[in-house]
């Protein structure tokens, strides 16, 4: 009796050579066909974009993924504060990049206040963030924007509003200015902020590539605005209330290509006293470019503009 097993032969297990080129050019065919996808989704609604979602498992992942953020929350609004908390958790902890952040929020208490200040925070710090929008409605709370806004190294447009329903304000100090989109921002709109003149001025001679710039409401209380060595700047506006017993001096130099220039003044009082203001620095304005002029209660019988 032969007790001699002879056990079945085995073959190797041979796994195919994949090159690093091959898995480099899938990964960008996955990375276009999500990008395709997300492009789509951002000329959709924010609730037409999320219903996409549930089309395939890449609908979903693109999506997840997508870096335009929307947030529209207050009061009557489907969306609530916890949902933008999670989704920018999300976020962080899967490392996804955001590159424009979108909040319009109503503020109405202080803890609503401290959490979206941390949101903004957060956001502006990273490096991909090229565009933030803040529209801010305040109910009883006072709103402090983040040293950090100014961040973010490639950031090119940054508009905040704050509509004066409400007298506490928007406020922007920037105690401790972190400023690394100097060679990035091309636009800056800020409406219904308390800004201090030392960093508004900081920011406008830091950021020498400036395209547009528009001040509404937020120069209340500055002795001089001065917009300096810009020689990208195209649009400028600035508007705001003045009392009749300051004055604030406007000087323009080294703005070659200023194209739309657009100045009002409103007395608080609405009186029938002329303002003592010093509006336009005669020696320092050049609108010999400019195609589009909007002046409003700023021309002085000493105001001569070199047009």
């Amino acid at each position: 009796m032969n007790n001699n097993h002879q056990s079945p032969s085995t073959k190797p297990l041979v796994l195919p050579i994949v090159s690093p080129f091959f898995l480099s050019g899938m990964r960008r065919e996955v990375e276009d066909v999500v990008e395709l996808m997300q492009n789509i989704q951002s000329q959709l609604t924010v609730k037409e974009a999320a219903q996409t979602s549930v089309l395939s498992k890449s609908w979903l992942h693109a999506w997840s993924t997508f870096p335009n953020l929307r947030f529209d929350v207050g009061r009557g609004k489907s969306m609530k504060l916890v949902d933008v908390e999670r989704t920018l958790i999300r976020y962080h902890h899967d490392n996804t990049p955001i590159k424009r952040f979108d909040l319009k929020i109503d503020i109405e208490n202080q803890e609503s206040a401290s959490q979206a200040e941390k949101w903004i925070g957060d956001v502006t710090t990273k490096t991909c963030l090229k565009e933030i929008s803040l529209s801010l409605l305040l109910w009883g709370a006072s709103f402090r924007l983040p040293d950090e806004i100014l961040a973010s190294g490639n950031l090119t447009k940054i508009r905040v509003s704050a509509p004066r329903i409400h007298p506490n304000s928007i406020w922007m100090t920037m105690t401790k200015p972190v400023i690394k989109c100097v060679s990035s921002l091309r636009e800056l709109h800020l409406e219904g902020v308390s800004i201090s003149e030392e960093a508004l001025h900081h920011i406008l001679s830091s950021c020498c590539l400036l395209e547009k710039i528009e001040l509404l409401h937020s120069c209340e209380g500055f002795k001089t605005i001065k917009i300096k060595n810009l020689p990208r700047l195209y649009e400028l506006n600035i508007s705001f209330v003045s009392l009749y017993e300051n004055s604030t001096a406007l000087e323009i130099s080294d703005v070659p290509k200023l194209g739309v220039f657009s100045y009002y003044i409103r007395d608080v009082f609405q009186s029938h006293i002329p303002l003592v203001i010093e509006p336009l620095n005669s020696h320092s304005i050049s609108m010999r470019k400019v195609r589009r002029l909007m002046l409003g209660d700023v021309i002085t019988d000493n105001t001569c503009l070199d047009i």
